[in-house]
């Protein structure tokens, strides 16, 4: 249980680290912005910043060039940079530790940028560009404000001549960004500057992060799922050791009962041995997870920056009352867990606790309209892809894996009972009285044993379904190459 609370902390403080990082990115380089124009595909013309200047209760309208540079002396890692153009003071506060603007062929970097590349003002270095390799020299050193924060201060800026140049933008521009009166009627204004600019989109800062956080959904959906079933098969285990516990103990508890114990009081008994369990292997797993978060945010970070956002920050962010929910979210499975095993002890006779009746080997009634139960929740799943697909919506996919895994836990105690004693003939020719023994002890509890299969089951149906979409998305990306 402490690893898969571990790994669900980890991939949510992963995935919360990385949205927060592009949310100060496009926080950062909107600036005083209210609204920001983009090209529906492409760039912008520059006379397009002119246009954006006329709308009615547009205050200031600055136009911006946004790439990377390649840099680093051994490993090349994506420098982001921005350029601006015409009213970039009033949008965008720009400020320096020392040094001075960027001239031509000059940059300033942010602190985290200028740490990594262990250079300083005065100093030269090469960068990659989409025009060749340049020669650019440091000018300044952004202080940790306005556009000097952005991705966690690993950032650059450079003169709209020497932007345009080494970026191959041929005169064009990437955005506009445009400053309103405070109380200006930014729905009005959107709709004008959509008319005077035909096919252009026209965001706030925050619709333009979510758009930017959309390209990477999927992602860290299938990271969630990951951590899904990471807390999923933990339930399973706690399944698994409080029924063998409750099992080892079974003579204990029917004597208990026979001194007076209540069948409560044998189930707040097993609870509360869930409940410590739960809360322990939380504790292990907030720490542990948070640790790992370290790790594994740069490896998902260098996956983004690879496809979606060149240069994204390796920022870690921690939100301690969620992670509370989290490890609470982990107790409660540590409960769902035993829940099973602490009703079957509180209901068995005292008679039966304490002698134990010679077993029967079969599949009872309840276990096969378990079936039904794994059959509907199947139907659920397909249903809850096939709106997702209709909506364009993650939640649904979220649910679907959900009802899942729930329904492959349900399925699994009657099909393991089936399937042995489908093949148990055969396998007695087999390997004789062994065999019979095994196939007697699975059959006396199949619960028991289905928790490995269902654990089991649940990870092969994940492994294949991430392939298959990893499969999916790499099939048509190599067949446009």
């Amino acid at each position: 249980m402490s690893l898969g609370i571990a790994t669900l902390v980890a991939i949510d403080v992963v995935n919360a680290s990385s949205n927060a990082s592009i949310d100060d990115l496009v926080t950062a380089y909107a600036g005083r912005a209210a609204l920001t124009v983009t090209a529906g595909s492409g760039t912008l013309a520059r006379d397009a910043l002119a246009t954006a200047r006329r709308v009615e209760g547009v205050t200031a309208a600055a136009g911006s060039i946004q790439s990377a540079l390649l840099v680093g002396p051994e490993r090349r890692i994506a420098l982001p940079f921005l350029a601006g153009i015409g009213d970039d003071t009033e949008i965008r506060e720009r400020s320096f530790d020392r040094g001075a603007a960027p001239g031509r062929d000059e940059v300033a970097l942010g602190r985290e940028a200028a740490r990594r590349l262990a250079i300083d003002v005065g100093a030269t270095f090469a960068a990659l560009t989409p025009s060749g390799l340049r020669e650019l020299r440091v000018s300044g050193i952004l202080a940790e404000r306005g556009i000097g924060r952005a991705n966690a201060t690993f950032v650059a800026v450079l003169d709209s001549e020497t932007a345009d140049r080494i970026a191959l933008k041929e005169g064009r521009i990437d955005a506009i960004d445009v400053a309103t009166a405070p109380t200006a009627d930014l729905d009005r204004i959107g709709a004008s500057l959509r008319d005077a600019l035909p096919g252009t989109n026209v965001e706030t800062a925050a619709a333009r992060g979510a758009q930017t956080k959309k390209l990477v959904a999927l992602l860290q959906d299938l990271l969630r799922i990951v951590s899904a079933l990471a807390l999923f098969i933990g339930t399973f285990l706690v399944f698994n050791t409080m029924s063998t516990a409750v099992a080892q103990r079974r003579q204990e508890l029917g004597i208990a009962r026979a001194l007076g114990a209540t069948r409560r009081d044998i189930l707040l008994l097993v609870a509360v041995e869930a409940l410590v369990l739960g809360v322990v292997a939380a504790l292990i797993g907030v720490v542990a997870g948070t640790a790992l978060a370290r790790g594994l945010l740069v490896s998902i970070n260098e996956q983004i920056r690879a496809t979606y956002i060149a240069g994204l920050a390796d920022q870690l962010v921690v939100a301690w009352p969620r992670l509370a929910l989290l490890a609470l979210a982990g107790i409660a499975a540590s409960l769902a867990g035993a829940l099973v095993p602490a009703v079957l002890a509180a209901r068995v006779p005292v008679r039966e606790a304490v002698f134990e009746p010679p077993h029967i080997a079969l599949v009872r009634p309840l276990r096969l309209r378990l079936l039904v139960v794994a059959a509907a929740l199947g139907l659920v799943s397909v249903a809850l892809v096939q709106l997702q697909r209709e909506t364009r919506d993650t939640t649904p996919t979220n649910a679907a894996v959900i009802a899942l895994m729930l329904g492959i836990a349900a399925a699994a105690s009657p099909l393991l009972a089936l399937a042995v004693r489908a093949i148990g003939p055969l396998v007695d020719r087999a390997f004789g009285p062994p065999a019979r023994l095994a196939r007697d002890s699975v059959l006396r509890r199949p619960g028991r044993a289905a928790v490995t299969a269902a654990a089991l089951a649940a990870g092969v149906t994940m492994v294949v379904g991430l392939a298959s979409v990893i499969e999916s998305a790499r099939r048509p990306v190599f067949g446009w190459l």
